[in-house]
C-alpha cells in the first residue's frame, strides 16, 4: 500500500497538467484582490473595504467549489486521474498484485493530498494578497481574537475538500471516463448550487410568515448536512459557530466520505479493465 501510495503521489506531482493548473491559481490568487483594489479605488468606493469586502472574505471565498479556481482545480485533478484508465496503469497495477480496493484508497488520498494543499494555498496567497494591497483583516473582529474561529474554519475547508476527493474519486472510477467524470462532477457542483438556493428561498419565506417549523427545521438540517452550504455559506463567513452546525458538518462529512470510499471500491473491484 505504500509503494503503491507513493507511486501515485510521485506521478501526479510530475504530471505537467499539475505545474498548469498551480501557475493558474498563482494568477488568480495574486490578480484577485489587485483587480478588487483598483477597481474600488477607480469607483471612488474604498469604504466597502472598510465595511464587507476584507482579507478574511478573500480567504474563504477562494474556498468555493462553484468560483473560478475552484471549479478549475477539480476539472485538472479528474483529466491527472483518469488517466490511469486511459493509460492501463490501474491494470498493470492489478497485474503486478495490488489490491483493488488498495488501488482506489491510494487514488483517494493521493487526489484528497494534492486537492486539499493546492486549494489551502491559494486560499492563503489571496490572504496575503489581500494584506498587502490594504485591505484589513476583518470589518467585524480583530485577528487575535478571530484566531481560534479561523484555525478550526480552515479545518473545515480541509474536511469538506477531502469529501470533494471522494466525490472525484468515485466519478472517475465510476465512469473510467475523463469527460464524463468532468461533466458530472460540474453537474454535481451546479445541482448542489441550485437546491441550496431553493432552500434558502424556502427558509427565508418560511420565517418571514411563520411557516410550518417542523418543515423548516428539516430544510436547516438539509443545508448544516450539506458540505456545499457549509463550504460555500457557513465556513469562515461568521465569528462562531453553533454546536449544531459542527455536529452536523462534521458527522455527516465523515458519513459521506466513508461511503463513498467504500462504493468506489466496490466499483473497482467489480469493473472490468482493459
Amino acid at each position: 500500500m505504500n509503494k503503491l501510495l507513493k507511486v501515485d503521489m510521485k506521478r501526479i506531482c510530475k504530471d505537467k497538467l499539475l505545474l498548469v493548473v498551480s501557475i493558474i491559481g498563482l494568477g488568480f490568487g495574486i490578480l484577485m484582490p489587485i483587480i478588487f483594489k483598483l477597481l474600488f479605488t477607480g469607483l471612488g468606493v474604498e469604504d466597502i473595504m472598510d465595511i464587507g469586502m476584507d482579507a478574511k472574505f478573500f480567504l474563504f471565498n477562494s474556498f468555493s467549489p462553484s468560483n473560478n479556481f475552484g471549479i478549475i482545480l477539480p476539472v485538472f485533478l479528474c483529466i491527472i486521474v483518469c488517466k490511469d484508465f486511459s493509460h492501463g496503469t490501474i491494470r498493470n497495477k492489478i497485474i503486478c498484485g495490488h489490491k483493488r480496493s488498495h488501488i482506489f484508497l491510494s487514488m483517494f488520498i493521493s487526489v484528497s493530498t494534492y486537492l486539499t494543499a493546492i486549494i489551502m494555498l491559494y486560499g492563503l496567497l489571496n490572504f496575503a494578497m489581500s494584506f498587502a494591497v490594504g485591505f484589513k483583516y476583518s470589518a467585524q473582529i480583530s485577528f487575535a481574537k478571530d484566531l481560534g474561529y479561523l484555525l478550526l474554519s480552515l479545518l473545515f475547508v480541509v474536511m469538506a475538500y477531502v469529501f470533494l476527493s471522494a466525490v472525484i474519486s468515485f466519478l472517475v472510477v465510476f465512469t473510467k471516463n475523463v469527460g464524463a467524470a468532468i461533466v458530472l462532477n460540474f453537474a454535481l457542483t451546479l445541482c448542489m448550487t441550485m437546491i441550496i438556493s431553493v432552500l434558502e428561498v424556502v427558509v427565508l419565506f418560511g420565517t418571514m410568515s411563520d411557516g410550518n417549523e417542523t418543515l423548516l427545521r428539516i430544510v436547516d438540517y438539509a443545508l448544516k448536512v450539506n458540505p456545499f452550504y457549509m463550504l460555500t455559506m457557513v465556513i469562515g463567513k461568521g465569528v462562531e459557530y453553533s454546536t449544531k452546525e459542527v455536529l452536523c458538518f462534521v458527522f455527516s462529512t465523515i458519513l459521506y466520505v466513508t461511503g463513498l470510499v467504500l462504493w468506489g471500491s466496490k466499483i473497482l473491484t467489480k469493473k472490468e479493465l482493459k
